[in-house]
């Protein structure tokens, strides 16, 4: 049973790994984290609060930082061409 105005347990990362490639962009750009955390919650993108908001990104900065790690949009299409002598199978 939840507490009225609380989301369920570990939704808060789920609701901030959706946002992931939104955060990062806007962090690059220089938006502060309460205007990136206002604006994807008056989407209604995040429901979690604004501390539990402030430590996932503040642990993705880190383990970006250490680790170099890239995300790269599901959205992005990757196009190559077929030479027209090939025979497709």
């Amino acid at each position: 049973m939840t507490k009225s105005g609380r989301i369920a347990r570990c939704m808060g990362r789920v609701e901030f790994r959706s946002c992931q490639i939104e955060i990062l962009d806007m962090h690059k750009k220089g938006y502060a984290n309460k205007h990136i955390y206002d604006k994807l919650a008056a989407q209604g993108m995040l429901t979690l609060a604004y501390s539990t908001f402030n430590a996932h990104l503040r642990k993705m900065l880190q383990a970006k930082d250490s680790k170099q790690i890239e995300i790269q949009s599901v959205d992005q299409k990757k196009i190559f061409e077929v030479p027209r002598s090939t025979e497709l199978i």
